[in-house]
């Protein structure tokens, strides 16, 4: 009596015709969650690991610490808890402007889309290394209109900064390559789960065939 459950590799569809039968599902993280949700990143929340102690310190009869620590736990899994955002959100952020591909980025942006575009747009500049994205920036805006364009940094080792300077675009452009070397997947889950839009210029094939897989992450996004 009662449903049955069903494992396996099946789709969930496969399984459809079967009365009263469920499918148990696994969910697959995506490359964010992967270097993100783990317990060296929550041990570096405070509050936190510290309303979690105060649970497991009242046997779990602390209708406070239950409270504090719902509060902050929602934090850790929106990943706003350790957020820099000002809140400012630029049309365009191009990432990446130190490397060659970001250098001739820039170009077509000073020579073509800062003059032929007949509405003005908001954008700023970002990079692993803020001293070289502001060297790139002073050598190619100095004495211009654009001469203290906003500079942001990210890095694929700190996944915050990347959540950050998706929520600050509306489009990222990410130059960053090669893609399959700096894990450009987290980037672009990043745009997927701030509801960013996101472009590349890769020809990696066996990379941009891995990040099919975030396809309905993109789907759901905001």
């Amino acid at each position: 009596p009662g449903k049955r459950l069903a494992t396996g590799k099946e789709k969930p569809h496969d399984f459809d015709k079967y009365e009263g039968v469920c499918q148990e599902t696994y969910h697959i993280p995506t490359p964010i969650e992967d270097v993100y949700f783990t317990g060296n990143m929550l041990s570096k929340y405070e509050d936190c690991t510290k309303s979690l102690k105060d649970i497991i310190n009242s046997d779990g009869d602390s209708e406070e610490a239950w409270e504090k620590f719902n509060e902050y736990f929602t934090k850790f899994t929106s990943m706003s808890w350790a957020s820099s955002w000002d809140g400012t959100k630029y049309d365009i952020v191009i990432y990446g402007v130190s490397g060659y591909t970001g250098y001739l980025m820039v170009q077509y942006l000073k020579r073509v889309s800062l003059r032929r575009n007949p509405e003005k747009f908001t954008f700023a500049l970002a990079g692993r290394t803020p001293a070289k994205v502001l060297e790139m920036r002073d050598r190619e805006f100095l004495g211009t209109e654009w001469e203290d364009t906003p500079i942001i940094q990210a890095s694929y080792d700190d996944p915050m900064s990347l959540m950050d300077m998706c929520r600050s675009a509306h489009v990222i452009i990410n130059v960053a390559g090669p893609y399959m070397l700096t894990q450009g997947e987290l980037l672009l889950d990043a745009c997927c789960r701030c509801g960013t839009d996101y472009l590349d210029v890769s020809g990696e094939i066996p990379w941009s065939s891995r990040t099919l897989a975030l396809h309905e992450q993109a789907r759901k996004s905001p």
